[in-house]
């Protein structure tokens, strides 16, 4: 355990170095977030709208509004990191990283994107209704909460290179799924040693918005302008540490796509490190 752990802090720590020399990846999160904000404020007042009203019909295209504006943030979120992978795979390969041409590489796989992001938002709606409204025994909940957890994380191992193969590989769909279920089934244990690990890692950097936020919760009591600062500040410090999670993370998924692909070490990574974040059976 401890040495995977410390093969873990290698494998994040060059995955930093990675976005510290190629900062404009975090361009591709950030707009991200910013057009998400105002799709989602656009398509809320829209079904406010239409609820309001408050006849059938109405209420059925709210609630269609609502299933709109969330596929398209979706769609997004998922064009933007198609773009962040292109991008990535340039910065790994000491190609010259160009923030418009990841976009536009992006965008040409736009209805695979699509959908993709519709296929994770039904599998998204199938865990959901798995873990259920939390009503019922405890063991009931309990058991329909780790069912929903296993199926999740069996799903995220499963398509762990679907986004990769279809911006950098011009797959479809459908093969991506299958390549990606491919790689996984051939390299077992590729997600839950490399990338998770960096995600344990990488939850330090949430800690401290976690304390914030809490911190405001509790100071709720003395003073409600302080506990709103100090849960504006907690939720902005998360937001950050997420954004900068989930770039790291593409990184390194970029660098061992091609490295379970074609066998290429890029970024400085050796094959020693990203063969110890991949098992192989036997």
């Amino acid at each position: 355990m401890a040495n995977g752990w410390a093969q873990s802090r290698v494998l994040t720590e060059k995955s930093w170095a990675v976005l510290k020399a190629h900062r404009g990846l975090l361009s591709f999160p950030i707009a991200a977030f910013f057009i998400n904000v105002l799709v989602l404020l656009i398509f809320a007042v829209l079904a406010i709208v239409l609820f309001v009203v408050g006849n059938w019909v109405t209420v059925t295209l709210g609630i269609v509004v609502v299933l709109a504006g969330l596929y398209l943030t979706q769609i997004v979120g998922f064009v933007a990191k198609g773009g962040m992978v292109a991008c990535a795979d340039d910065a790994l390969a000491g190609r010259p990283m160009e923030i418009g041409a990841g976009w536009a590489r992006s965008l040409r796989h736009s209805g695979d994107i699509a959908q993709w992001a519709f296929i994770s938002m039904i599998v998204g709606v199938l865990l959901g209704a798995i873990r259920g409204n939390g009503q019922g025994n405890v063991a009931a909940v309990l058991l329909r909460n780790v069912v929903a957890a296993a199926a999740g994380v069996a799903w995220s191992i499963i398509t762990l290179f679907v986004l990769p193969a279809i911006v950098l590989d011009d797959s479809g769909v459908i093969n991506a799924i299958k390549s990606s279920a491919h790689v996984v089934k051939e390299r077992w244990g590729t997600q839950i040693s490399g990338n998770v690990r960096i995600a344990g890692r990488l939850i330090l950097l949430f800690l401290p918005g976690l304390g914030l936020a809490l911190g405001g919760v509790f100071a709720a009591q003395v003073s409600i302008p302080l506990a709103a600062v100090l849960i504006v500040l907690g939720v902005l410090l998360m937001i950050i540490a997420g954004l900068l999670a989930g770039t790291v993370r593409t990184i390194f998924s970029v660098a061992l796509y091609r490295f379970v692909t074609s066998g290429e070490t890029l970024g400085g990574f050796t094959v020693e490190e990203l063969q110890s974040a991949v098992r192989t059976r036997g």
